[in-house]
């Protein structure tokens, strides 16, 4: 089964901390670049990808001018 992350056009971003932790994302922009971004943070169960509500979510936004990025 292929995910449907596939189908939108975001970056997968990673980073460490400096006391070794990694922090994973998922941007998605508009093509029409705005100053508005929505920012959602998981809390302790999920991620980004397990979550279905995220897709459409990172579909949406960017199609109405809004960046969207989610982290875990």
């Amino acid at each position: 089964m292929q995910s449907e992350f596939s189908e939108i056009p975001g970056k997968i971003l990673k980073t460490q901390t400096e006391d070794g932790f990694e922090l994973d994302a998922f941007l998605v922009e508009p093509v029409a670049k705005k100053d508005t971004v929505v920012l959602h943070f998981h809390g302790k169960e999920g991620d980004f990808l397990q979550n279905h509500f995220i897709q459409a979510m990172a579909k949406n936004y960017p199609k109405n001018g809004i960046a969207f990025m989610s982290a875990s």
